[in-house]
């Protein structure tokens, strides 16, 4: 039997799992530069098990520029029923998933994450996610940023045994791409909440976007032509449900030259990462759709020249005939 047969995948996810990761934990987390974490828990309706607020020196020394709310799992072992090395993430889920028609209730400056880190006792750090947890996360519409410890589990605190390599994201926006890890040159923070936020007053789904990739001729060194770091973000303008009839009559008519059969599609290839074209791509849709349904400018009102208007006319023809006339050779 081959390995590619069904009655082999079993004791190979296993075996795959067992020999990698073995513990982790996950967090839940909100940070804010103003809303405090009182106000975060009212929003969502769940009690954190660790805040901080900004101003407030840490017991390190550090003082903190911004509010954090967070829900932690602590350490969670692997099980004889779940070996894939994310126990951790769908611990947390269950946690959370009271929240989850909560986070739109976050204003602006309130960014969402999930951050999971993992023990493994192999030098690779490989890990197995299943498909339903990753819809799971998609569920949420945020990233999942990780870090995997590699080395010795029992020997952890010894320098020599313990090495780390931080993936980031971990996965992007699971809700619209791939689960696999993108490799990037940076770290890159955003907000990350259920929707694309466009104004105060339209938020677009996460269900209503879409996404297509493809092979990019931008830059890209070695991996040029190699990665699907091409992004295409896809949005139904004619059949969306976050916009009013007189919001998409005007994104109809403003972007004609773009909508092919009531859809808008957004490309970006300019980055060597597939993530940071997935945030060009967002953010140019954003600034597109925000000119779009602005309203339009008022028509003027024509109006008659007031009195004042006319007197600094004849006066400014006065000066001008009086330059003429100084230029003029004198007569004999």
């Amino acid at each position: 039997m081959g390995p590619g047969d069904t009655a082999c995948q079993p004791s190979l996810h296993w075996f795959y799992a067992r020999l990698m990761i073995q513990s982790g934990r996950a967090s839940f987390i909100v940070s804010s530069s103003e809303t405090d974490p009182a106000a975060i828990s009212n929003l969502l309706g769940l009690d954190p098990t660790s805040v901080t607020n900004a101003g407030i020196p840490r017991e390190s020394g550090r003082v903190p520029d911004h509010h954090s709310w967070s829900i932690d799992t602590g350490e969670v072992d692997n099980t004889s029923d779940d070996q894939t090395g994310t126990p951790a993430v769908r611990t947390l889920l269950m946690l959370i998933q009271p929240a989850l028609r909560r986070l739109s209730n976050l204003p602006p400056d309130c960014e969402v994450r999930i951050q999971w880190s993992a023990y493994s006792d192999s030098v690779q750090g490989g890990f197995v996610m299943p498909a339903d947890l990753a819809a799971a996360i998609g569920q949420f519409g945020v990233d999942v940023f990780g870090t995997v410890y590699l080395g010795d589990v029992e020997n952890a605190d010894s320098d020599a045994s313990l090495r780390s390599r931080r993936v980031t994201p971990l996965t992007d926006r699971l809700s619209g791409g791939s689960a696999r890890a993108q490799e990037d040159d940076g770290y890159m923070r955003a907000a990350h909440r259920p929707g694309l936020r466009v104004g105060s007053g339209l938020t677009i789904p996460e269900s209503e976007l879409s996404w297509r990739f493809s092979r990019s001729s931008g830059p890209g060194g070695q991996s040029v032509n190699t990665a699907d770091s091409r992004a295409e973000l896809v949005w139904d303008v004619a059949g969306s449900a976050a916009l009013s009839p007189l919001q998409r009559e005007r994104i109809l008519e403003r972007l004609s030259g773009r909508i092919v059969d009531g859809v808008l599609t957004i490309a970006a290839s300019e980055h060597r990462a597939q993530v940071r074209n997935r945030e060009a791509a967002r953010d140019r849709l954003v600034a597109l759709v925000t000119d779009a349904v602005q309203p339009p400018a008022p028509a003027r009102r024509p109006t008659k020249p007031g009195r004042g208007a006319k007197e600094r006319r004849l006066e400014a023809t006065k000066r001008r005939t009086e330059v003429k006339r100084l230029r003029r050779p004198p007569h004999d």
